[in-house]
């Protein structure tokens, strides 16, 4: 049920990449604000990102202190922070806790002594090594992300070999699925390649991302119960389109996104049975929208983009180059309705821009990042007033309808050429 640093491949991975960092920016007028901001971290932190959230309001990430090493942190609500430990003798390595349980479990990936990348688990304040086989040609692994109730934890080891002449390496991934002190493979569907596991829910369903084999290349995603596979490829998508599922909330609902043969990105959810749903985006989300987690209330997390423009850039190989300028607007969608961040909180008035939400709690908090004072830094944006969650209702959205109001600052940026 959260989104922690995803992969994606291919022309995927662009889209994807964009919102993080580059969401535009509105003031909220008129009534109020319906979410509040609070910064993450303490003083002397340069770097800071939230990607997980339990129902607690406790968040992890990652940060850095002085430009120093990134490391995994740990947030309470109310914004104080704390480095989780990391592996006797890891000196250099960095680490980053992707997702925390309502038990209070963190999971994610640290180096341990040896310089490997390893899925860990954080125990009340204790690193543990997930445990999971290594062999000769390890390359290293993540555990994306853990169930609410913390009983499932999923994730991805790579593994690199290389041929008798060390000319060709091959690279294979392995996802799994720890549940009860065991390890099981989650294997993708026949003839991919390139699987990752993406997200868990609490009754120990996973969704993931694959290749595709015959020159395509291109991302498609799979559903995981119980060693039965559903593949989550919409029958009108053709094969040169790719899906990329993004999270599942304990409904057993799925939010991701296709690209399309034009290049845009359109929201979707998915259910159980397999009933596919686009998002509605806004008019001025010319070039389609993404998602990034849901809840199980329903309310999902995204936003999407818009071309304002063009610009050229001069590039040594290539000449002058004519690039589009894209912006990336953060949101939410509730009962199929879309409402920009920047215009429900009050991250403006507090010098918040570039708001990009990573995961979403029960109540509809949600966990972030975003530039203020120059610095990208972790939030916390929480539903006012508190502990009451009108917002989340039919009519918390009435009000927010009669209090909205739009303004046309952005936050412009030049998509680069690969």
């Amino acid at each position: 049920m959260k989104l922690g640093r995803k992969v994606c491949h291919g022309a995927v991975a662009l889209v994807l990449i964009l919102p993080f960092g580059v969401v535009a920016h509105a003031a909220t007028q008129g009534a109020g604000p319906i979410y509040r901001i609070t910064k993450l971290g303490e003083p002397g932190y340069t770097w800071s990102a939230g990607y997980g959230i339990n129902d607690e309001g406790i968040v992890v990430g990652a940060a850095s202190f002085q430009n120093q090493r990134i490391q995994a942190h740990l947030w309470n609500p109310g914004g104080a922070g704390t480095a989780l430990p990391a592996f006797e003798g890891n000196v250099f390595g960095e680490s980053r806790a992707q997702a925390i349980s309502n038990t209070g479990v963190a999971v994610g990936n640290a180096f341990d002594a040896n310089m490997d990348q390893i899925p860990v688990f954080w125990i009340e304040g204790s690193i543990v090594d997930a445990g999971l086989p290594r062999g000769p040609g390890y390359g290293g692994g993540e555990a994306a992300s853990i169930s609410r109730n913390g009983r499932y934890v999923t994730g991805t080891l790579t593994d690199r070999t290389w041929d008798s002449s060390f000319t060709t390496e091959t690279v294979s991934e392995r996802m799994f699925l720890l549940t009860d002190g065991r390890a099981i493979d989650v294997h993708g569907p026949t003839g991919s390649y390139g699987a990752r596991a993406v997200d868990v829910n609490s009754s120990g369903v996973v969704i993931g991302t694959y290749l595709t084999l015959g020159g395509s290349g291109h991302t498609q995603s799979f559903r995981w119960e119980n060693g039965t596979l559903m593949d989550l490829t919409p029958p009108f998508i053709t094969d040169s389109q790719s899906v990329q599922v993004m999270a599942i909330n304990d409904q057993g609902l799925v939010a991701g996104i296709v690209l399309d043969d034009a290049g845009t990105t359109r929201p979707f959810v998915v259910d159980e049975a397999g009933n596919f749903q686009f998002l509605d985006l806004p008019e001025l989300a010319d070039r389609g929208g993404f998602v990034s987690d849901l809840n199980e209330a329903g309310l999902i997390l995204g936003g999407y983009y818009q071309q304002t423009g063009w610009t050229e850039i001069a590039d040594r190989h290539r000449g002058t180059l004519r690039l589009p300028i894209i912006e990336a607007r953060g949101g939410i969608w509730r009962d199929g309705e879309f409402f920009g961040l920047e215009d429900i909180s009050d991250a403006a008035e507090e010098g918040w821009s570039a708001i990009s939400p990573m995961a979403v709690n029960g109540s509809g908090q949600i966990a972030g990042f975003g530039m203020i004072d120059s610095q990208m830094h972790a939030f916390l944006l929480t539903p006012v007033p508190e502990p009451s969650t009108a917002f989340l209702t039919g009519g918390g959205i009435a009000i927010l309808v009669l209090s909205m109001r739009a303004r046309v600052a952005r936050t412009r940026i030049v998509a680069v050429a690969g």
